[in-house]
């Protein structure tokens, strides 16, 4: 208990360090330092109460935890400031209407993605038992995969963030009737591919797009804020209600609250546990196999190495919750011991570059490689998504890069730029 009350004040003078350096909430080291406060907060509490999923970390894992935020907000401080931040007045035009395009493309593509997801239900032993939780286990357990249409859910999330982007910071003549219509037939398509992905994730990438984009163009307004949690709060639980986790139309309303709120605390403290039982048990390092996956998946399959690369999805362990992620830490503490916390120096540097970038300057691709990057930040304590996803970070970097041709910055604007919602 001593060592978590300790752990837990050394974060928090950490957090406030950040925010004394900075003075924005939104700054990366501070919103790093912000979640693993919480973490451990909640990792603390959970040891005072000894209820059923009371678990003692060891100190080792404490202290990478700790040792992690140090130098995420050391590589903050060198990451490469401007001598005068003062944001550059430009105004951006969108020329043609890639926006729409990609609308049409992704509600014609709809039928036949869900087609192939018909498909892969309908060979899957659980397809008489759930639809979703079929398609889910396909997913997990048996690594199917649907091949070019896979390229659809990182499409959507790429035309969700432009769209953010034409509605919040470029010159607009439309009316509000078709915004509202426009958007809202927007947001389904791309709410759909999510839901079909049957993960949380394509959820809280989309939460932290929409976010990031409201609070740089500053209109974010309280309705955005509690609307956009309600809604991922909602699908969240939808999505409970369809893998059984945690939640059942058999059980009674305070049944449901009581066993979503455990949901959440798994996710929460899932990947946390998960990692320090990896401490406990010991590791042989790996070096890189586990970090560099993605590298190594596609070597082998251009036939360049005999390395077959180890598998993406980790097995469940109870610790007491049953969890198969291990936080931001575990593959780069697999593989290189306590030398892989220099990720995170990479890492600081390159979101408080970004930081620095989008505050001087709102072109497009700042705010969109600054919005995907909070992301992974964000689900830290999770697990790592910054590897993990690579393939996926590829992909929307590269649909980004495209877009941008697609967008002209003037230093002056004639018309009146119109509020997005």
């Amino acid at each position: 208990m001593l060592e978590a009350i300790v752990s837990l004040l050394i974060a928090f003078v950490l957090l406030l360090i950040n925010l004394y350096i900075s003075k924005d909430l939104f700054y990366p080291s501070s919103m790093f330092s912000l979640i693993w406060v919480l973490v451990i907060l909640s990792y603390t509490l959970l040891l005072s109460n000894h209820n059923s999923f009371t678990y003692e970390l060891d100190p080792r894992s404490l202290l990478i935890f700790l040792l992690g935020q140090v130098f995420f907000s050391v590589a903050s401080f060198f990451a490469i400031k401007p001598l005068k931040i003062k944001r550059e007045p430009i105004y951006p035009t969108i020329k043609g209407n890639l926006d729409k395009w990609i609308l049409l493309f992704l509600i014609l593509m709809l039928p036949i993605y869900i087609n192939a997801i018909l498909r892969v239900v309908s060979g899957s032993k659980l397809a008489d038992v759930n639809f979703y939780l079929a398609l889910r286990h396909e997913y997990v357990f048996n690594g199917v995969n649907l091949g070019i249409l896979d390229y659809l859910n990182p499409i959507s999330v790429f035309a969700f963030a432009f769209v953010q982007y034409k509605f919040n910071f470029s010159d607009l003549q439309y009316n509000r009737v078709f915004r509202f219509f426009y958007k809202l037939s927007f947001y389904l398509v791309v709410f759909t591919y999510a839901f079909l992905s049957t993960g949380r994730a394509y959820f809280v990438l989309i939460l932290s797009i929409y976010l990031i984009f409201k609070i740089i163009s500053k209109k974010i307004k309280k309705f955005h804020i509690i609307s956009a949690s309600l809604i991922f709060l909602v699908l969240f639980i939808i999505n409970a209600f369809m893998l059984g986790k945690g939640a059942s139309v058999d059980d009674s309303a305070s049944e449901n609250v009581s066993s979503i709120s455990e949901n959440f605390m798994i996710y929460f403290l899932g990947g946390v546990y998960g990692f320090d039982s990896k401490i406990k048990s010991g590791t042989i390092l790996d070096y890189g196999e586990n970090t560099f996956r993605f590298f190594i998946a596609v070597a082998h399959s251009l036939g360049l190495t005999n390395t077959k690369p180890n598998q993406l999805v980790m097995p469940y362990i109870t610790t007491p919750i049953v969890s198969n992620v291990y936080s931001l830490y575990y593959k780069y503490f697999k593989d290189f011991g306590y030398f892989g916390l220099l990720f995170n120096v990479f890492w600081g540097y390159l979101h408080t570059s970004l930081y620095y970038r989008v505050k001087k300057r709102s072109s497009f691709l700042n705010i969109y490689f600054y919005a995907l990057l909070m992301y992974p930040l964000l689900m830290s304590f999770f697990d790592d998504q910054y590897m993990s996803l690579l393939s996926t970070w590829i992909q929307l970097i590269f649909y980004g890069l495209l877009a941008n041709f697609f967008i002209v910055y003037n230093t002056q604007t004639s018309t009146k730029a119109v509020n997005g919602n």
